[in-house]
């Protein structure tokens, strides 16, 4: 019986290994290459924390197979360092003078499309983004809609008085929606970046901080849109489906998933090549709908600094539905020194919004 466990456990261990490996090859194989890889990085969470529980049973069991889950997760981090951040925790922000507070956000359209108290969750949306006072704001899938809620009408209401939405698309109405850039310094448009696929943009404006000016990059990748009857069933619902029709949906799914990582590869060398080329300092951020272990987080972020790696221990999750997913990114060029990150953990929105303190080096 001892041996047919251990058997059992070498064979699972091996698994993990494959899948591990597999989400780490993600990061730099683009998945219009070989994309089963890009699914491997979206659960590498899963395949790291099974390798955490083969440590552990090893060390209890007192065995020497313990050397290979530790020599793994060592070499995981140093390939994909920004997956989980192992600094101690800290509930304290470190602040210092002439400190910028960079804040991002998915608003989801201000909840403008909610059934129900749509119009209360707009201002709890609009109270918390004034509660941290950001001096700049990016927000993805952004609005602007007369009789509900205009980018100047926001301006005034949070009080940063410079802004620029990047539109995306435009409804039958004539509403608005894309990214928008908000800010207490004087900002300056500088350029767009059309996705072609509706409300997924990018934009850039120059931002003059007190005689300093900064790039600052918005951008929302490419969205996976797959319907939440496509995923999420009742305990009912699931003993009804047949085999045929859950079948037909998973591949819809999958179909779908491997669309968006080919897009978001396409997207993401153009805004690569966007940041490369800026003339100063740079601030990114974005819903990038991909994880720390993917080819178009590793793409974009290019040789910039993750703020994420100034904050807590963890992953830093910030879709509330998935606690396992980080698709929400600021980064900063080294010309800035990254004080502090944290992920405000508010559900109003289907995102947390991700706020991060830097200070222009000197």
């Amino acid at each position: 019986m001892k041996k047919a466990l251990s058997y059992l456990v070498g064979f699972l261990f091996l698994i993990t290994v494959f899948l591990y490996f597999g989400g780490l090859l993600a990061t730099i194989v683009s998945p219009t290459l070989l994309w089963p890889l890009a699914f491997l990085g979206l659960g590498f969470p899963i395949s790291f924390f099974c390798m955490i529980l083969f440590l552990i049973y090893w060390i209890i069991i007192k065995s020497k197979n313990v050397i290979y889950p530790i020599f793994l997760l060592a070499a995981g981090f140093f390939i994909q360092p920004n997956f989980f951040n192992f600094s101690p925790s800290s509930n304290k922000e470190k602040s210092a003078e002439n400190e910028l507070k960079i804040m991002s956000y998915n608003v989801r359209i201000f909840e403008r499309y909610e059934s129900n108290n749509r119009e209360q969750k707009r201002d709890q949306i609009i109270d918390l983004i004034k509660e941290q006072n950001p001096d700049i704001l990016c927000l993805q899938e952004a609005i602007n809609q007369r009789n509900y809620l205009t980018i100047k009408e926001l301006s005034k209401k949070i009080n940063l008085p410079y802004y620029h939405l990047e539109v995306g698309t435009v409804s039958k109405s004539g509403s608005e929606f894309g990214v928008a850039i908000l800010s207490k310094y004087p900002l300056k448009y500088e350029e767009s970046y059309a996705f072609g696929s509706g409300g997924n943009v990018g934009t850039k404006v120059n931002v003059d901080v007190n005689g300093q000016p900064i790039s600052v990059f918005n951008i929302h990748l490419e969205s996976v849109n797959i319907e939440r009857s496509y995923y999420k069933y009742s305990s009912d619902e699931v003993i009804e489906l047949s085999k045929k029709a859950f079948i037909f949906r998973m591949r819809r799914i999958a179909r779908q998933l491997k669309a968006a990582f080919a897009s978001r590869t396409k997207q993401a060398i153009t805004m690569h090549n966007a940041i490369r080329d800026s003339e100063h300092p740079v601030i990114l951020c974005g819903d990038f709908n991909d994880t720390p272990v993917s080819y178009s987080y590793k793409t974009v972020k290019g040789n910039l600094q993750d703020t994420f790696k100034a904050g807590k221990f963890g992953l830093g999750p910030t879709l509330p539905a998935i606690p396992l997913l980080r698709i929400d990114h600021i980064f900063a060029s080294h010309q800035f020194k990254v004080l502090s990150h944290r992920i405000i953990k508010k559900e109003i929105s289907d995102h947390y919004p991700v706020v991060a303190k830097v200070k222009i080096k000197q």
